[in-house]
């Protein structure tokens, strides 16, 4: 019944956080529960709050991937990323339907790509189902790929891989809407460029990247 309340407040775009704080004890008893009120507080908008609320993740034994979603996005909204990597991370050594893990290994993937760690970004790929993807977490994807092709090209075919990485880049910014663009995604698109085009190292890979700063794709 609290919960239902919470969400109700939360649908109606009315806070939520006094209620979830009132009844503390009791949603924080189950772990559906602690996860569900941390979701209705990121849907209310109360970022710091839900972070706070879930920050005890590592103490829960029954922890599922599932409850772990609001606590990433949570984490993106405040501009926390290493936070929400590290929150991915786990999630996706939890495991789960693939359904619950793809954004999350979308997520780890670009992570993985630009610490040029190119095989675990590969690995987490290959393991994506894009055909139920969302727009967002398609976007996301399209990030670590487009790392990929130009890391793992070599020397001679990076300027190819580059101009396939853009074309990449931009199908994928165009056929996402800006309210699906997720949190953190216009921050990670800025590291993105700043890879591709450093390791493309052209100079039209360098003017494309200035242009990029200017009018980006991703907003």
């Amino acid at each position: 019944a609290v919960l239902a309340t919470v969400w109700a407040l939360a649908g109606a775009g009315k806070p939520v956080q006094p209620l979830v704080q009132q009844h503390g004890e009791l949603l924080r008893g189950d772990d559906a529960s602690w996860a569900r009120a941390g979701a209705a507080l990121v849907a209310a908008g109360s970022h710091a709050a839900a972070a706070a609320w879930l920050g005890d993740w590592r103490d829960r034994s029954s922890v599922e991937a599932w409850m772990l979603r609001p606590l990433a996005l949570a984490y993106r909204m405040l501009d926390q990323d290493d936070r929400a990597a590290e929150v991915c991370r786990a999630a996706v050594k939890l495991g789960g339907p693939d359904d619950v893990l793809s954004d999350f290994r979308a997520w780890l993937a670009l992570d993985l790509a630009l610490a040029n760690q190119t095989d675990e970004a590969q690995a987490q790929v290959s393991k994506i189902d894009t055909l139920s993807l969302t727009d967002g977490t398609r976007l996301v994807l399209s990030f670590a790929e487009a790392v990929l092709m130009v890391r793992r090209a070599g020397p001679g075919g990076r300027s190819a891989a580059f101009r396939e990485a853009k074309a990449h880049l931009k199908t994928a910014a165009g056929s996402c809407a800006a309210s699906d663009v997720p949190a953190g995604a216009a921050r990670a698109y800025r590291r993105v460029v700043s890879c591709i085009s450093g390791t493309a190292g052209s100079l039209s890979a360098k003017l494309w990247a200035v242009w990029q700063r200017l009018a980006p794709w991703v907003k």
